[in-house]
Formats: C-alpha cells, sequence, structure tokens
C-alpha cells in the first residue's frame, strides 16, 4: 500500500471548508481549488459561501479569495479549469442575486476574480459542474436546472461573459446534468445527465454535427453615417474546425472569413445584405441576414409631445459627420405630408441634435403623419413615418343648481371640448355619493372654448338637498366636475350676481331692493344690485373695490359702502342716492372698514374702522364725518335702530358697547367676552343679536331685549364660527350664518334656532327685509359663491288705535303687497279697498294710514 500524507486540515475558518471537487496544477507547479463552504465570511464552525485557495506540493495553503454570496456568487461545487490565457475558469451553484441561480467566473492566479455571468433561471439555474475550454477559445459548461423547460442547460461562454445556450434540456432528451461536457477529437461535446430520457435514468448526449447559428448574436439591421467603421458579427456551434465566410449581397466578402467582419470608412456602395456563412465537414449553415444602410445622416423621427386641443410640438434627433447639414420636417394629413416645418441648420460636425417645431391651428378629426428630412453634400435621409391626433380629455366644471323651485331646478355647468366632438350630461341624486339619476346627454360638437350647459330636471323634492355632477366625454376619455348641491326651497340661488367672494348684503324694508358687495382676494370686486328681490341682478358703476360692508335706507335709494378686509387694506367710503345707479366718494379718512350702518332715512350712519380701532358717524349723509368717543378697539360691526339714536358696537377682542345719542357716549355693558364679529338691531333699537366666531374661530349667540343693557346667552344653535347676523323690524325673526356650516333662523327673538335646509357653505352674509319673510345670503371667503335667497309668506300684523277724532292703523311694512281693506259687517263679503295711502314710520319701518273715526262698526283686514 502506498504511503498518505495530510498536506492540510480546513478549519472552516478563513481557509474554507468541505472541498467538494479536485485540484488542478497550474503553470507556476502550485495547485489550485475550491471549497464549498467557510470562508472569510463565515462564523467557526459554520455557514460561509465557499473560497478559492492555492497550495503548495509541500501543503502550504494561501486563501485567494472568499464568495460573499452576492453578485459574486455562493458554494462552488466544481473545481477550476486552467484557461490559455493564464487565468483559472469556475463555476459557483448558488448566488443571492439573479434567483440564486450562480455564476460563471474567472480569477487570476493572485486572487483578482471578474464575475462573467450570472445565471437567470432562464438562461440555466445551479451549475454543480466545471468548465471546459474548446479549441475556439470558449469555455463549455451545463447547468444542473433552468434553462426554457427547467431541466437543466449546455451552455458556450466567452472569456468575456458573453453567454449563450447551446441545449435547453426537455427531458426526454436528458434532464439535470450534474457533470461538465467533454470535448471529443471530432470537436462534438460528450456527456451526461443524471435523469431524463426514454426510462427517465439519465442518458449520455452528443453534442455537435453539422454547423448551426446560435440565437445571440444574430446580424442585426443597421443604419449608419457614412465614413465610419462598422462591425457585424456572428456565433455558431458545431463539430470543429468550423469554417467562416462573410457574404455581401449574396456575394463572398474578400477576406471576410472569421465570425466578426467589420468595414472600415463605409460609403454608400457598402450598403446592402450581409450574411455569415459558416461550414464544417458535417455541413453548412447561413445566419439571418443584416440589411446595412449608409446614409448621409441618421434621422430618427422622435415621438409627439405637448398635444393640446388644436397643437403638438414635433421632435427630431439629426446625427452627422463633417458635412453641414439641412433638416426639417415633412407633416400633413397623410403620408404624402405635403408640408414643411421647422427648418434647421446643424453645422458640421455637432454630432447628435434634436429639434423641435411646435405645430397650431390642427383638426382634431384627423391623424397627421410627419417625419424628420436631412440634406447635405452626400445625400438626402429620411426619417421613419410617425402619428398623431390633436385633441384632449374634455375639462368639465359643475356650478351647481339655479332656477330653483320646490320642485324642479337647472342643473348648470361649462365644458370646454377641447377639440373632439364631446358629449355632456348631469348625473344627480339625494346623495353626493349615489347620483342614481342622469339627465339626457347633448352634443356639445367639437371646439376649444368654454361652453356653458344647463339641463332642466322636474321631480324634486320640496325642502331637500340634492347633488349633481357633470360629466363629459369625447373620444380622449371621460372626465366628471365636482359635486356641488342645492336645497330645493326655501333657499334658492339667485341666477346672478357672478361667483365672487361676496362680503356684505344689505336690504331695503319691503326686500325688492338688493346690494350685494365683494371683496375678492387680491383684487377687490364689484358691487350688484336687484330691484326684484333678487331675481335679478344688475352691476353698477361702483369702481372695483375691497367692500367689506354695505347699508341701504328703508326704501333702498341710500346706499353707502365701505372697503376695508382683513389684509388691513385701507379704503373710503362710497355713497350712492339713486338705488346704485351712480357712486360718490365720500369725505370720510381711508381706513380699514370693518362695518358701516344706517338710519332708515340714510341720513345718520355709522362706521368702524378695525385697524384704526375707532368709530365714526355722520348726521348729515355722509357730507362730513367725526371720531367719536368710543374707546379703541378692534371693531368689527355696528348696527343702528332705525332713527339712527340707538347704536351698538361689537369687536373681536370681545367687547360690545351701545350708544343711545347718535354715538355720542359710549357704554360698556355685561355681555361674555368672546370674539364678536357681527350684531344687528331691530328698528327701535330695543332687541338685538350678536354672534361671535368667524374664521378660524368659534362663538356662541347672544340677545338683548333692553338696548344692550343686559344679554342672554342663545345655547341652541351651539358655539360655530359665526359670522354674521340679521334680525327683523321688530326683533321676532333672526338669522344667522356660519362659516363652513349651514343658515340658522329664529321665529321667536332668538330663543330658539333651526337650521335650515341648504348645503354646508362659507356663508359670508345675511340680511333681512322688516317683516323677516325674506331673507338674503351669500357665500364669501375664505370660497367664492353665489347669492342666495329664501321667501316665506309674510303675515303682517294689523294694529289699530285711536289717535284724537282719528283712527290709527299700522304694520310692519311687508315683503309682499298687502292692501288695508275695510267692511262693516263681518257676515258680508262686501269689503273695500281704503285708498288713503299708507305712509312709512321710519323710526319703527311701520306703515301707518290715518282714517277718520268711523261711527257705527267697522271691520278691517291687510289683504296681498
Amino acid at each position: 500500500m502506498g504511503a498518505l500524507t495530510n498536506l492540510y486540515s480546513f478549519t472552516w475558518g478563513n481557509d474554507g471548508a468541505q472541498p467538494k471537487a479536485g485540484l488542478v496544477q497550474g503553470s507556476d507547479g502550485n495547485f489550485y481549488g475550491t471549497t464549498y463552504l467557510g470562508g472569510v465570511y463565515s462564523s467557526p464552525g459554520a455557514g460561509g459561501a465557499g473560497t478559492v485557495f492555492k497550495i503548495s506540493a509541500t501543503g502550504a495553503l494561501t486563501s485567494l479569495y472568499s464568495f460573499t454570496g452576492t453578485n459574486d456568487g455562493a458554494n462552488p461545487s466544481a473545481g477550476l479549469v486552467p484557461g490559455s490565457d493564464g487565468n483559472f475558469y469556475g463555476t459557483t451553484s448558488y448566488g443571492f442575486t439573479s434567483n440564486n441561480a450562480g455564476t460563471v467566473f474567472k480569477i487570476s492566479p493572485n486572487g483578482v476574480l471578474t464575475t462573467l455571468h450570472s445565471f437567470t433561471g432562464y438562461d440555466g439555474a445551479q451549475p454543480h459542474a466545471g468548465l471546459v475550454q474548446g479549441s475556439d477559445g470558449n469555455f463549455y459548461g451545463t447547468t444542473y436546472g433552468g434553462g426554457m423547460n427547467g431541466y437543466g442547460t449546455v451552455f458556450q461562454v466567452t472569456t468575456n461573459g458573453v453567454l449563450a445556450d447551446l441545449v435547453s434540456f426537455a427531458g426526454t432528451n436528458g434532464a439535470y446534468p450534474q457533470a461538465a461536457p467533454t470535448l471529443g477529437s471530432n470537436g462534438s461535446l460528450y456527456g451526461t445527465t443524471y435523469a431524463g430520457g426514454a426510462a427517465g435514468l439519465g442518458v449520455v448526449f452528443r453534442l455537435g454535427g453539422p454547423p448551426s447559428i446560435l440565437r445571440q448574436p444574430q446580424p442585426t439591421n443597421r443604419a449608419v453615417l457614412a465614413g465610419v467603421n462598422v462591425t457585424i458579427n456572428a456565433k455558431a456551434f458545431g463539430s470543429l474546425p468550423l469554417s467562416y465566410q462573410w457574404l455581401f449581397n449574396a456575394t463572398n466578402l474578400p477576406g471576410a472569413t472569421s465570425a466578426t467582419v467589420t468595414l472600415s470608412n463605409v460609403s454608400f456602395s457598402e450598403s446592402g445584405i450581409y450574411a455569415l456563412l459558416v461550414t464544417n465537414n458535417l455541413g453548412s449553415v447561413l445566419s439571418s441576414n443584416a440589411v446595412l444602410t449608409v446614409l448621409p445622416a441618421l434621422v430618427p423621427t422622435l415621438p409627439v409631445s405637448g398635444i393640446s386641443a388644436t397643437g403638438a410640438v414635433l421632435h427630431g434627433s439629426v446625427t452627422l459627420g463633417p458635412e453641414e447639414t439641412l433638416a426639417w420636417f415633412e407633416w400633413g394629413a397623410d403620408t404624402n405630408y405635403g408640408l414643411i416645418a421647422g427648418i434647421t441648420n446643424i453645422p458640421g460636425g455637432s454630432g447628435t441634435v434634436t429639434f423641435s417645431n411646435a405645430l397650431s391651428g390642427l383638426d382634431g378629426d384627423l391623424i397627421y403623419h410627419y417625419r424628420v428630412v436631412a440634406w447635405n453634400n452626400l445625400g438626402i435621409a429620411y426619417g421613419a413615418d410617425q402619428s398623431f391626433q390633436v385633441g384632449l380629455k374634455p375639462n368639465a366644471v359643475t356650478f351647481g343648481g339655479t332656477d330653483i323651485s320646490t320642485n324642479g331646478a337647472t342643473l348648470i355647468g361649462s365644458v370646454n371640448p377641447e377639440g373632439p366632438d364631446t358629449t355632456v350630461y348631469f348625473r344627480w341624486g339625494l346623495s353626493s355619493f349615489s347620483l342614481s339619476n342622469q339627465t339626457p346627454a347633448l352634443d356639445l360638437g367639437k371646439g376649444v372654448a368654454p361652453l356653458n350647459v344647463s339641463i332642466p330636471i322636474t321631480g324634486l323634492t320640496t325642502g331637500q338637498v340634492y347633488y349633481c355632477q357633470i360629466v363629459a366625454s369625447n373620444r380622449l376619455g371621460t372626465v366628471s366636475g365636482a359635486t356641488l348641491g342645492f336645497p330645493t326651497g326655501p333657499w334658492t340661488q339667485t341666477p346672478a350676481p357672478p361667483i365672487h367672494n361676496w362680503d356684505s348684503l344689505a336690504a331695503s324694508a319691503d326686500g325688492t331692493k338688493l346690494v350685494a358687495v365683494a371683496n375678492d382676494s387680491g383684487t377687490g370686486g364689484p358691487i350688484f344690485t336687484s330691484t326684484n328681490s333678487g331675481a335679478t341682478w344688475e352691476p353698477t358703476s361702483a369702481p372695483v373695490g375691497p367692500w367689506e360692508s354695505v347699508a341701504c335706507s328703508a326704501d333702498g335709494t341710500q346706499l353707502v359702502v365701505a372697503g376695508g378686509g382683513g389684509s388691513q387694506t385701507l379704503a373710503a367710503i362710497y355713497r350712492s342716492t339713486n338705488s346704485g345707479a351712480t357712486w360718490t366718494q365720500t369725505t370720510a379718512p381711508s381706513n380699514n372698514w370693518a362695518s358701516v350702518a344706517s338710519s332708515a332715512d340714510g341720513t345718520k350712519l355709522v362706521a368702524a374702522d378695525s385697524l384704526g380701532q375707532r368709530i365714526y358717524t355722520s348726521a348729515d349723509s355722509a357730507s362730513a364725518w367725526t371720531q367719536t368717543s368710543a374707546p379703541s378697539n378692534s371693531w368689527s360691526c355696528v348696527a343702528s335702530s332705525a332713527d339712527g339714536t340707538k347704536l351698538v358696537a361689537v369687536s373681536l377682542s370681545g367687547w360690545i358697547y351701545t350708544s343711545t345719542n347718535s354715538g355720542a357716549a359710549w357704554i360698556s355693558n355685561s355681555a361674555p367676552s368672546q370674539p364678536w364679529t357681527h350684531v344687528s338691531s331691530s328698528a327701535d333699537g330695543t332687541t338685538m343679536v350678536a354672534v361671535a366666531g368667524g374664521l378660524g374661530a368659534s362663538g356662541e349667540i347672544l340677545t338683548s331685549t333692553d338696548s344692550g343693557a343686559t344679554w342672554a346667552l342663545r345655547p341652541g344653535p351651539g358655539v360655530r364660527s359665526w359670522i354674521c347676523s340679521a334680525t327683523s323690524a321688530d326683533g321676532t325673526k333672526m338669522a344667522a350664518v356660519a362659516v363652513s356650516d349651514l343658515i340658522y333662523t329664529s321665529t321667536n327673538s332668538g330663543a330658539t334656532w333651526t337650521p335650515n335646509n341648504i348645503v354646508l357653505n362659507n356663508w359670508n352674509a345675511v340680511a333681512s327685509s322688516a317683516d323677516g319673510a325674506l331673507l338674503v345670503a351669500s357665500v364669501g371667503y375664505p370660497a367664492t359663491g353665489g347669492v342666495y335667497t329664501s321667501r316665506t309668506t309674510p303675515a303682517p300684523q294689523l294694529n289699530l288705535a285711536s289717535a284724537h277724532a282719528n283712527l290709527l292703523a299700522w304694520w310692519i311694512i311687508p315683503s309682499l303687497g298687502f292692501g288695508l281693506q275695510q267692511n262693516s259687517d263681518l257676515t258680508s263679503a262686501n269689503w273695500t279697498e281704503v285708498t288713503n295711502p299708507p305712509v312709512l314710520n321710519l323710526t319703527n319701518l311701520q306703515n301707518q294710514v290715518v282714517l277718520p273715526l268711523p261711527a257705527g262698526n267697522s271691520f278691517f283686514r291687510l289683504k296681498h
């Protein structure tokens, strides 16, 4: 028996552990091998991804490389094979990238490792065997799994890592090879598989025979500039030796007898068809054709961008040599083009240059074609055709409901077709989350301008909030506007004025004349008036301004408007004596006016300056203004009795002050400290309502029945961001609005409050007729919106009293026309009209009629 000498015992440390393959001797006399486990990345006695080592004939071991288990692979099962270039080549069975499928690597004798290929599974997985180098300089090997069928592969790999599968086992012809192939003397590869074949117990195979062209690389079509160098290659496999011959237009190309052909300084004459003929003693094979096109310039037509309703931007690229080149686009409604655009002169030697040209006025019904054209002294080149069609999805905006009645409404919105033919309809229903009804669709045609859309609907239920959404479609898609709500009475949105940040409202005593002022963010706003209780509105001649507050006389002829706002803007006070037809700036100083109020006849005015913390009054219809003795405070609102003697002012800092002598003197009261935003007063100044809160704050509602001497908290409506209030002339009917909330009303001087049936909104202002039967409210900052009205049937109370030898009849001026009638016998229907015209009492906003005292029984009534 021979004598065995242990040269080295592995420790499962940096030196590795469990080598599975043999050794190979290098030209330096040392032996080289691999270990399956261990290495630098192991712990003592466990783990590690394996190593490559060398060992001398006397047992001196050097660890050359420790696998990390990542991109470099893990767990080499096979040994190394020396390459003709002096390096060693091998495989790893695993690796934590590329599906843990293993690698092919190259390592120098001093341990510099290069990963040549990481298997993906599709091209093979988990090579358990090493490699063999063929006479062609390439290496051949097997993978245990992977490939197109999952049964393993035979592969070829170059020394720079280009891998090609020669066979993907299918099971019937073998499966799961575990050993490297052997190169036969006839140039064929021989090997075995662990399984597969007819009995499923493995096969012995031969791979060779006539040559075949591998899938990659195949010759490919190319377009190149004249004067450049071009390399075309292909790859073949078969029994060695193989011979090569390149063909040009089916004719042998002299000197082109390798797998690669290089054409130097190509000219137009070298444009043509190239193919590789590969031959061995068993047959021949011809590669696919590669068409080489030599051009004066390379001109790819790039995709279009910037498509709009009627326009688009064409893009192209030009690659040129030393020749100065002219480039442009050909375009038109078909591939005959007919039009040119974007003519561009490109200096020679510029390399690759992109250029663009914007087209406008295009028709969305047409499909346009375009291509790049380039010309220089070498000739002309045409890019590939591209096509496009202009147009966008439509743009749709929901405006909501208008012309709202108790059982119907007109849904309104706006649609821009953005080019193509567009249809539109509305979805609507009782829930914003379930718009179960749909209007008939309207065909808007094509165009590029916004179009107003209105579709009436019927069958609605009184006292409900409905929701609607506009939907528009064209060939490019469907878009929907926002979902907006609208109530079916008693509140309805007026058809005008337009959408603005409406800051303040005022109403004449009978509610026929209304005025609305706006303060749009950054620009100011207009002033609109109505002479028919909001049915229609007209813009006035007042300048656009930061209008913050408006007041009017009982008959609606005398108007006063003040500017200011939260941005601390300084503005003037304007006055109109003809219901807003013309306006005149008053002598009031420019201040940050927060509020203005007027007596019933328009002669006595009061205004609050928030920034300057002052209160001013005028006793002569704004001809002159006087700063009052009111203390400095951040005043937010003032209100006046009908005769202008009783005033009330509230501040954001929590104070309420009153005056009983037109502002000559002011007194504070017992009201709790809250951020008071608004206050309103009955005609006689006895009943008052104050609200607190505003944007970003919250508060409560207080009422007073003794001209502000004492105040009572009204907890019913709760703590909200109250911003405005209104009251009837007798103080029995009240209204209050809050930010992002509802509208609340009271019919018992504020004792109880009822939320109105209307959508949540940023309500900013509310005003009332003298009888409280007509209310007007508006949407404002931080939103923009419209103006809404609510009308209930007035029931004026008729009062009678003797006055000396006369009979006095009086009633609060109603918001609908009522006439006084007289009858001497209640059993008779002979009511007669009282012809004496009523006179408006400006101290209490009551109609009064003086009659002779009747001699006998006499009955009176008010009839609408």
